[in-house]
């Protein structure tokens, strides 16, 4: 059906932009924040907001079909597959929309991983520094497993639009029994949609691709993380040409905040496992990230 939207198909996009309609020095360190799939700029917002008083450039898009996010009709919006190409382009194609062609720091959330990816690997000097928080691996997570069988009704709701009112009615019946109960319809819609679209075929080609980049990357794994399976989140690591990197402890304990030193931050590659911490650790860990994320911009722009 892409061929019924040469111009591409068109979204209104809510955004986080601390430099938005102001003229911005090409030395102005940028940031990029990427949400998880179905996630909102503010899931990011308490790690990533505090650098504007820096003086960077904050940005953080919301993702198609999320809850600040949707396509200008419903045909566009089926039309959009969720691929993980697809929402590196969406994301891609944004930046250039707001006049952004260099990404200083870009951060993604939980299973927005491999867009992350894809766009660093297959858009050259566009990102020149990589941060993957709870990255997913190359099987489906525990996150991922009860909503398998919603992707059998999100089948139908593409371009069937007479079937969208049942399939909402089933979704919303039907969530309740998965760990999606307070997740909104249409977000489980969405986010079947998005394990629908998911190639783990193509995500591997991708980290072998990736690996040529030589992109400076950052992984944070929060340990108690329910969604996370931690031996194949390393997998995938090690497939990102990760396997050497140091891995430290991240404590943040009662207030107080132990940062890896940071000559740990000077390299190209680093993996940082947090203890006692879940998925949620840009709000939980707020503090600790933004020092680990600045250590970590300064190492490769030194002259910040």
């Amino acid at each position: 059906m892409w061929e019924d939207f040469p111009d591409g198909v068109q979204f209104d996009v809510g955004f986080v932009d601390t430099s938005y309609a102001t003229t911005v020095s090409k030395r102005t360190p940028v940031i990029l924040g990427i949400p998880s799939s179905v996630g909102t700029h503010e899931e990011l917002q308490s790690s990533l907001l505090t650098f504007a008083k820096l003086g960077y450039r904050v940005i953080i898009p919301n993702l198609p079909d999320s809850q600040y996010c949707r396509a200008k009709s419903r045909q566009e919006s089926v039309v959009f597959m969720h691929s993980v190409n697809e929402r590196s382009a969406f994301i891609r194609d944004f930046l250039r929309e707001i006049k952004v062609d260099k990404v200083d720091l870009c951060l993604v959330n939980r299973d927005s991983v491999y867009s992350g990816v894809h766009l660093a690997t297959y858009n050259k000097g566009l990102v020149q520094a990589l941060v993957l928080l709870n990255p997913t691996g190359i099987q489906y997570t525990s996150s991922m497993e009860p909503v398998l069988f919603h992707k059998y009704f999100s089948i139908f709701w593409d371009d069937r639009f007479i079937l969208q009112p049942v399939i909402r009615s089933l979704v919303t019946g039907c969530k309740f029994l998965t760990k999606k109960k307070r997740w909104p319809t249409y977000s489980v819609i969405t986010y079947s949609r998005i394990i629908r679209a998911l190639s783990f075929t193509d995500v591997r080609q991708d980290a072998v691709s990736f690996r040529v980049r030589n992109v400076p990357t950052l992984a944070i794994l929060g340990e108690d993380s329910a969604e996370l399976n931690t031996n194949d989140t390393f997998e995938y690591l090690a497939s990102l040409a990760l396997p050497t990197a140091s891995t430290v402890e991240w404590r943040c304990d009662q207030g107080n905040t132990t940062v890896p030193p940071k000559e740990l931050l000077s390299g190209q590659s680093l993996v940082i496992r947090v203890p006692n911490a879940g998925p949620d650790l840009p709000t939980t860990h707020a503090v600790p990230l933004r020092h680990t994320l600045l250590t970590f911009l300064k190492a490769i722009r030194r002259d910040l």
